[in-house]
């Protein structure tokens, strides 16, 4: 089955891929391939904390009956961070943040007062 494209789509080859893009394209690989590359490097950094209002509107939302993929979806939060929320959620009934670990203080709070 040969398809045609517009005259203003233009074609590139990538290896085994022939990509369309332009305009006119009925199907725009090239604007999928570069959303898919700007969503992946946007998760290299590290982010801040979410607040208890949005990890409550996540429990909020599975308890409503939602899966993990359309809060994600819903929230803009990734499917890794959705279940980790629900997770801790689960175990310990709670969506505060937890104590973590690490180095005891040198300094006990009374000494550090004076």
């Amino acid at each position: 089955m040969q398809r045609y494209w517009p005259s203003a789509c233009t074609t590139e080859n990538v290896g085994p891929l022939v990509i369309h893009y332009g305009t006119d394209c009925p199907t725009s690989v090239y604007q999928y391939l570069s959303n898919k590359i700007e969503l992946s490097d946007s998760h290299i950094m590290k982010t801040k904390e979410l607040t208890k209002q949005v990890r409550d509107k996540v429990v909020e939302k599975y308890e409503a009956g939602l899966g993990y993929k359309k809060i994600s979806r819903a929230l803009n939060i990734s499917l890794s961070t959705i279940k980790s929320i629900i997770r801790k959620w689960k175990e310990y009934g709670t969506t505060a943040n937890l104590p973590r670990g690490g180095r005891p203080p040198k300094l006990k709070s009374r000494t550090r007062r004076k």
